[in-house]
Formats: structure tokens, sequence, C-alpha cells
């Protein structure tokens, strides 16, 4: 993370793993002034601290997922790496590995839960 990481930064990554959503998923719910999605960068650079959010952004992202728009203005208070994060949060989906009664192998599709 950059040197402008912020507790703002932080609780966005925790409630976008909750969510299920990536950056891009973020930045096509977020607004421009003139109501156009956001552009590459203007939410990711904060996000990686690598820059600084303005006060509009904060709003939406408290509204989008509930990160107080203060937070954004504070340091860490926790430590954050996207990996410990990306470990913690990964999908729940497991490789169809052994056979079921009987010795025969598991179908993808049956072991997943979905019907033939």
């Amino acid at each position: 993370m950059g040197e402008q990481f912020t507790e703002g930064a932080r609780l966005a990554w925790l409630a976008l793993a909750a969510k299920g959503w990536g950056v891009n998923d973020l930045r096509l719910r977020m607004r421009t002034k003139g109501g156009e999605p956001l552009a590459g960068g203007v939410i990711d650079r904060p996000l990686y601290g690598d820059g600084e959010i303005g006060l509009r952004f904060a709003i939406q992202l408290e509204k989008l997922l509930g990160v107080p728009a203060r937070a954004w203005l504070k340091r860490p208070c926790r430590a954050f790496t996207l990996e410990a994060l990306r470990r913690k949060h990964k999908p729940k989906v497991r490789a169809v590995t052994g056979a079921c009664k009987g010795g025969r192998p598991r179908s993808a599709t049956r072991s997943a839960g979905v019907a033939r």
C-alpha cells in the first residue's frame, strides 16, 4: 500500500470483500458530477494509498459501503495487506478431488449442488 493509505481505504477494502465486489464493481456504482461512472484511477489511487480522495467521493463511499467519510483523513488503526484479505475471503468453491460412495467420480455439477 502507498504512503497515503488511510483508515478509510482499509475499511473500504474490508467492505468490498464482504460484498464480494472488486474495484471495478465499485467504480461502476459511483458517479461523477455529471452522472457518469468513474474513470479508472479516480477511486483506485485512494484505495491503494497512492492519492487522496475528494470529499464528494468520500461521501459516496459512506453511502455505498458504510465507510465514514472522516476515516479517509485518519491513518489506519490496524495493519492491512491485500494478501491477508484475499486469503480470508477466498471463494468457497472447491475442486472435485474424490469419489462418491460406490467409487464413481463425482461430477463438478453434482458436487456443486447443480441439478443435471
